[in-house]
C-alpha cells in the first residue's frame, strides 16, 4: 500500500497573520482513501509590526496622564485588538525566567483604551492609547520598569520595555497646566500628535533660543510663547526649571481671528 500526504486544507488563522495549512494521509490500495488524523502547519505570509513610543505628560498639581502611541510600521493594515501594560520582570531575582521581555500579565495588568479603541491601523498610520488608571499597589512600590505591548489577537505585534520614574514611563519632558489639558483632551489624535511633535523641539534648550526653534513669543508676556502645528492649532508654552515645557493652553487660529474681529467691531 503506497501513501503520500495531501493537502486537504487551507485558511486563513483569525489571530494571527499566517496561513493554516491542513495536510493529511491519502492511501493507494485499489483506491484512494484518506488514513489517519489531519495534521495542521503555519505558514506566515507577512510579519506584522507596530512601533509603540510611551509618554508621560503629567497635569499641574494632579495625576500623569499614560498616553501610548501605536505606529503601524508593517507593508499591511494591522488589528490591534488591545494594548496592556506590566510590570518588567527582575531578571537578577531568583526564580525569575531568563527570557528577556518576560510576558507578565498577572497582578496589577492593565489595558489601554483608545478613541475608539481596536481596530484596524493602515499602513502607517498612528493611533493614540490611554492608560485609565494605576493600581494603588504600584503606586506606593513602583517597579523599576515596565513594559507596554501591542496585540492583535493573540499574537504579540510591538513591545516596548521602559524606566519607571515614579509613575512616569520614558517622560516627556512635557507637562500640562491644569486649564490646558483639558481643552487637549478635546482634540483629535493626529491634532494632539501635532501638538506634541510641534513642541517636542523646545525641549532642553535655553528660552532665549526658542524663537529660532520656531516658537513666537506672545506680545505683553516675555516668559509665554505660542508654537502652530501644521494645522491651525497654536500651543501656548512656557518653560518648567529643569527646561521642560509646560502647555498652558492649546487654541485654534480661527478662534483667534473671531476674538479679533470681535474686538474690531466692538470699537467705538
Amino acid at each position: 500500500m503506497n501513501e503520500i500526504e495531501v493537502v486537504v486544507d487551507v485558511r486563513h488563522s483569525p489571530d494571527t497573520g499566517e496561513l493554516v495549512v491542513s495536510k493529511q494521509k491519502m492511501a493507494f490500495s485499489g483506491e484512494a482513501s484518506l488514513v489517519g488524523a489531519p495534521v495542521e502547519s503555519r505558514v506566515r505570509l507577512v510579519t506584522r509590526k507596530v512601533r509603540l513610543s510611551v509618554f508621560a505628560f503629567a497635569e499641574e498639581e494632579s495625576a500623569s496622564v499614560i498616553t501610548a502611541w501605536v505606529e503601524n510600521v508593517s507593508p499591511v493594515a494591522v488589528e490591534i485588538t488591545r494594548v496592556a501594560f506590566g510590570p518588567e520582570q527582575d531578571q537578577s531575582q531568583p526564580g525569575r525566567p531568563e527570557t528577556p521581555g518576560a510576558r507578565t500579565s498577572g497582578e496589577g495588568f492593565a489595558r489601554f483604551s483608545g478613541n475608539g479603541a481596536g481596530g484596524w491601523l493602515e499602513r502607517a498610520d498612528v493611533r493614540e492609547y490611554y492608560l485609565p488608571q494605576i493600581s494603588p499597589k504600584w503606586a506606593a512600590r513602583p517597579p523599576s520598569r515596565f513594559w507596554v505591548a501591542a496585540y492583535s489577537g493573540a499574537e504579540e505585534v510591538g513591545r516596548i520595555v521602559v524606566e519607571s520614574r515614579g509613575l512616569f514611563l520614558d517622560s516627556s519632558g512635557i507637562t500640562f497646566h491644569r486649564f490646558g489639558m483639558p481643552r487637549f483632551n478635546t482634540l483629535t489624535e493626529a491634532e494632539r500628535l501635532m501638538v506634541v511633535s510641534a513642541v517636542a523641539p523646545l525641549r532642553g534648550i535655553d528660552r532665549e533660543q526658542w524663537p529660532a526653534a520656531g516658537a513666537e513669543p506672545l506680545e505683553g508676556d516675555p516668559l509665554t510663547f505660542v508654537v502652530w502645528t501644521p494645522g491651525d492649532l497654536g500651543a501656548f508654552v512656557s518653560q518648567t526649571e529643569e527646561k521642560g515645557i509646560q502647555v498652558v493652553d492649546v487654541v485654534r487660529e480661527s478662534t483667534l481671528e473671531q476674538f479679533a474681529t470681535a474686538a474690531e467691531d466692538s470699537k467705538p
